[in-house]
């Protein structure tokens, strides 16, 4: 499963210090211009939204959000030589999508930064060439340059209202809606919601019980929406197989 990720703590400043000065020692020894970036971290935990992605005993990764007015801004992303290759920065950024969207605020991914900010924005060095293709794999684009400042943006995709399950065995359908916390079903208390480490799961509010989940392992990019195509649940001693569509469910009348 890979790193835990939680909202940073007070008590997790000298963590995040350290893994930010592990994480950029190879480019600070590289780049004479490199900015201090691991200034500020008391503040940015007590004004803005920082992530910490936690390992076996120690903080190896971290992700810094501010909002503007029209966009969210990644304002550092660090993560620890040993902690690389796992689709760690994967799993930040789709965070700070779903932050950006509004999406699952009862989980916390939106706390504090209002909804429907259309834009991811984030400044890198020219000179951290596996950053700039990294982003660029990730449908970051950029928009500008000042010095050895790369300015890159992403587009924020606009969020779903809902979605069809289809039971295959028997064409039964279910029907969800967005709400606060995830998606809804419109006739019963069961959620389908994004957990930051399993992704998108199907969950019986009354037990907590995960009744669900999509068949394919989870899109390293992450999804904005649960993702169309075939989950599996299972009830008891049974299992079934259905298919997520994505559109409008019907209004009740």
């Amino acid at each position: 499963m890979g790193p835990h990720l939680r909202r940073a703590r007070p008590a997790d400043h000298a963590g995040i210090s350290a893994a930010i000065a592990e994480a950029y020692a190879d480019a600070a020894r590289r780049i004479p211009d490199l900015p201090p970036v691991a200034e500020g971290i008391a503040e940015d935990i007590a004004e803005n939204t920082v992530w910490v992605a936690v390992g076996l005993s120690e903080i190896v990764g971290v992700m810094v959000l501010v909002a503007g007015a029209d966009h969210l801004k990644l304002s550092n992303i660090a993560i620890t030589p040993a902690a690389r290759g796992a689709g760690l920065a994967r799993r930040f950024l789709a965070l700070a999508i779903d932050a950006a969207q509004g999406a699952a605020q009862g989980a916390g991914l939106g706390a504090g930064l209002g909804v429907g900010l259309g834009e991811l924005r984030l400044v890198t060095h020219a000179e951290m060439t596996d950053n700039l293709a990294l982003y660029a794999h990730l449908g970051w684009h950029e928009t500008g340059r000042r010095g050895n400042a790369v300015m890159m943006a992403r587009p924020v995709p606009a969020p779903i209202a809902g979605f069809t399950l289809n039971r295959l065995s028997d064409d039964v359908t279910y029907h969800f809606r967005r709400d606060a916390r995830g998606f809804r079903r419109t006739d019963a208390d069961h959620w389908i919601i994004r957990h930051p480490d399993l992704g998108w799961i199907a969950r019986d509010d009354q037990s907590g019980a995960i009744m669900g989940r999509p068949w394919s392992p989870p899109d390293p990019q992450g999804h904005m929406a649960p993702p169309e195509g075939i989950w599996v649940s299972r009830k008891g001693d049974k299992s079934f197989v259905y298919r997520l569509i994505h559109g409008d469910p019907p209004t009740a009348s």
